[in-house]
């Protein structure tokens, strides 16, 4: 009877939902599902007899949802997260912490301190499975505000919303520059205004970094002399290690590079710069057993790395 809503709404069909939003094309959500294309399409096609609307527009350019469809899709989101977490639940309810946690590190931490966590993770946690990726902050902040990830390492910066953390370490910013360079700047401490005034290759405008670097800047009436932008770590240490510029960074990003004689740095100075690093984990998503124990696992090595 029309006006009564058919409640055998299942998972499988918001599955299928949420991948056909995201893929746009009903072939790219069936391999993505491995499900079969009719399969999927006559399970769609159940779950809109299910609420009676149509929740999905087939054109030649693809598959989007309707209005009716868009409703549907952030209620599917939030069922399938809350479903994830009520299996985690009833798992952690066993003595051995169990569980699947994903986490995103910020590049500028992440070769010295994923190395050792891992190893201790699969010690102390055998049974957790991590699922890690490095990536730059801005990146990592994206994928907490949107709970895309249990768990990121990153800087604390004002524009940081949308999640809990926990103070993991205050980390010097440094000046960095080529160890056969040219550059006239000794390994003494540097004024920031001095530093400033030199090539540097930075990242790129509106990244939280670079917006404190330029909110200080103004503080002390220099400009940023920016040879170069790049959110790549990777790119940013070969371009100071080639001898083009130098950079401002936080020391972790660059001891390995230090230590082996690549780079080198001096403390700067008037003022002194820190930068904060927190784990973190969205609102949205209830920090579970096995993110807490990544968690404090995680502050621990930190401690233990840098004495903080």
């Amino acid at each position: 009877m029309r006006g009564c809503v058919d409640n055998s709404v299942k998972l499988q069909q918001l599955r299928y939902l949420v991948a056909v939003a995201e893929e746009g094309s009903l072939l790219q959500a069936s391999r993505r599902e491995g499900v079969a294309q009719p399969a999927l399409s006559q399970q769609l096609k159940a779950l809109e007899d299910s609420v009676q609307a149509k929740l999905l527009h087939r054109t030649s350019r693809g598959t989007r949802v309707t209005k009716s469809g868009a409703v549907m899709l952030e209620h599917a989101k939030a069922i399938l997260e809350r479903a994830v977490i009520a299996a985690r639940d009833v798992q952690e309810q066993r003595d051995t912490i169990t569980g699947e946690i994903s986490l995103m590190v910020a590049s500028a931490v992440a070769e010295l301190i994923l190395p050792r966590f891992l190893k201790q993770m699969s010690i102390e946690f055998p049974d957790v499975a991590l699922r890690v990726s490095a990536q730059d902050s801005g990146a990592v902040q994206s994928a907490l505000e949107h709970a895309r990830v249990d768990l990121g390492v990153l800087p604390d910066h004002d524009q940081l919303k949308s999640v809990n953390s926990r103070h993991l370490l205050t980390e010097p910013m440094v000046f960095v520059s080529a160890s056969d360079g040219s550059t006239s700047y000794a390994q003494a401490p540097i004024s920031f205004s001095k530093a400033v005034e030199s090539p540097l290759i930075t990242v790129e405008k509106g990244h939280p970094l670079r917006i404190e670097l330029e909110k200080l800047a103004a503080k002390h009436r220099v400009s940023l002399n920016v040879a170069a932008e790049s959110n790549s770590l990777l790119m940013i240490r070969s371009y100071v290690e080639s001898g083009l510029a130098n950079c401002i960074l936080p020391r972790c990003s660059v001891a390995e590079k230090e230590k082996v004689g690549v780079l080198r740095t001096c403390s700067i100075v008037k003022p002194n710069i820190t930068q904060r690093y927190l784990v973190a984990w969205p609102k949205l998503r209830p920090l579970v057993r096995a993110g807490e124990v990544s968690a404090e696992l995680l502050r621990r090595e930190f401690e233990t790395s840098y004495g903080s």
